[in-house]
Formats: C-alpha cells, sequence, structure tokens
C-alpha cells in the first residue's frame, strides 16, 4: 500500500489522506497536509516508537517509546512502559504497567507534571520499570478472580468492584465506591445470546439490586433484541420512588437491513 484515498474534500472525488513510505524497521506515514509520522520496530517486529514532525524539519517535536519485557523473563511479550519525549528528548509523561502471572495488568501508573507546578521529568529503567525518583505520579491498580476476569480496580479512594454471573464472563453488578461506602450501582441483565436486556443505574448503599437504601434516583434502561441481537426497541425509565412505579422517559424503535440500521423513531 502506497496511498489511502478518501472523499475528504467538497466532492465525492477521492482525496489522498494518507502516503506511506517503506524503509528497513520504519515506515513514514504522511497526512493529507504532509506531516510525517515515523513507526519503528525491532528485531522482534514490536513497536518500538512513532516520531511525530510538525515541519520540514529532520527533528521530530514529540516522540513516543514503548519498552517491552525482556526476552528469557516473565514479562516477555508484555508492554511495560511508554514514554512521551518532547523535542529537546527530555520525558514529559510515562506510564509503566505490571502484570500477574497469567499477563493481566496488576498496576498501571502515570507519571509526570500532573499538577502543573512539578520540575522533576518521569524517570524508567532500561528495563521499563518506573523509578521513584521525586516525580508526580499516581497508579491504579487492579485484582482478578479465579476466572481471570477484572474483580476490583482502585484508583486514589475510588474503587469498583466486578460481579459476574457464575459459569459466565458476563458482568451482573459493577459498584463504585469510596471510603463512605457505595456510591454508584450498575446492574445487567442479559438474553439467552448474551446480549444485555437490562441495565439499572443508581446510588443505591447495598450490594442487593432489589434494596432500595440511598437510593435518590434510578434510572432503567430495557432493551428487546431480535434474534441476530440487535436492538430493535430501546426504553428509558426512572424510578418514580414515591409510587415505586417505572416511569417512561422516551422508546426509540430500530429498523435494520442488512444488520445495518436504516430507520430510528424515538417516542416519548
Amino acid at each position: 500500500m502506497s496511498g489511502l484515498y478518501a472523499p475528504a474534500g467538497v466532492d465525492k472525488k477521492g482525496v489522498r489522506i494518507r502516503k506511506f513510505k517503506y524503509g528497513k524497521r520504519k515506515t513514514s506515514v504522511f497526512d493529507a497536509c504532509g506531516f510525517k509520522k515515523v513507526y519503528r520496530w525491532g528485531k522482534d517486529k514490536r513497536l518500538t516508537s512513532i516520531e511525530e514532525f510538525i515541519s520540514k524539519k529532520e527533528e521530530p517535536y514529540r516522540t513516543e517509546k514503548f519498552y517491552w519485557g525482556k526476552k528469557g523473563t516473565p514479562d516477555h511479550t508484555f508492554l511495560k512502559c511508554r514514554i512521551l519525549e518532547g523535542a529537546d528528548g527530555n520525558v514529559l509523561l510515562a506510564k509503566t504497567y505490571r502484570y500477574n502471572s497469567n499477563g493481566c495488568v496488576l498496576e498501571e501508573r502515570t507519571a509526570g507534571n500532573i499538577s502543573g507546578t512539578c520540575e522533576v521529568s518521569p524517570q524508567v529503567s532500561e528495563t521499563g520499570d518506573f523509578v521513584y525518583n521525586g516525580c508526580e505520579s499516581y497508579a491504579k491498580n487492579y485484582r482478578y478472580n479465579e476466572k481471570n476476569l477484572l474483580a476490583y480496580e482502585q484508583y486514589d479512594a475510588q474503587s469498583i468492584h466486578y460481579f459476574y454471573y457464575p459459569e459466565t464472563a458476563l458482568l451482573r453488578l459493577k459498584l463504585l465506591t469510596d471510603p463512605s461506602g457505595i456510591r454508584l450501582r450498575y446492574y445487567y441483565e442479559y438474553d439467552d445470546n448474551a446480549v444485555m436486556t437490562l441495565e439499572i443505574i443508581d446510588d443505591g448503599n447495598t450490594q442487593d439490586i432489589l434494596n432500595l437504601s440511598g437510593v435518590s434516583e434510578r434510572k432503567i434502561q430495557r432493551i428487546q433484541n431480535d434474534k441476530k441481537g440487535l436492538p430493535v426497541e430501546v426504553a428509558h425509565y426512572y424510578l418514580d420512588l414515591t409510587s415505586n412505579c417505572e416511569i417512561l422517559i422516551r422508546r426509540s424503535l430500530n429498523t435494520f437491513k442488512n444488520d445495518l440500521l436504516t430507520h430510528l423513531t424515538h417516542r416519548n
């Protein structure tokens, strides 16, 4: 492939929006304005850097670099780190990853001038591990259940807990919590084809979705799917907490042809 064309002008005529030039372990991509990106990869054919140019100058104005696990280590083939460098080569942003033995991310750490007042640049080791040098950073931590499904993620004081239907990967309940307790609940149901048919969002304070304790607002979405799993009807409700009745907000009727949406009707 040497170019990519699309009707990006004032008519349907194809305009070249990408031009490709190939070299040894690199590909240069030019956009419609002539600005260039250079993608480089190593002997193992994994991406090592993306250089971005905004003029005819030979030096990029920023470069994103990728660090991968070393051959012969448990992290082999895993993305360990990605960093963003400015035109002067200084690291502006770094994101590092730690994995468990199954290859699932345990920690995702972001480092850089997060507050706008930090003058210490992020630093990573040759193996792509974060180096604590006084630079600002924050981390997201993850845990998984026995099925290797995401069960918990935590960032600062906020946590998210995930619960699944037995013997499936279908999410049943998602709880957003902080030190004061549950703040938001998301509940899901599915049909026999594993397509979602019900979504409930509220601010209840228990894991039992039928328990309305603490609820000040509940939104409900009911979906009717055809045999192919396409949503032919989507209805949105809110729960009247006084009467405990669902009140219709709007209903959408979808018409499909060859599995493509051709007509959409809204009814209040």
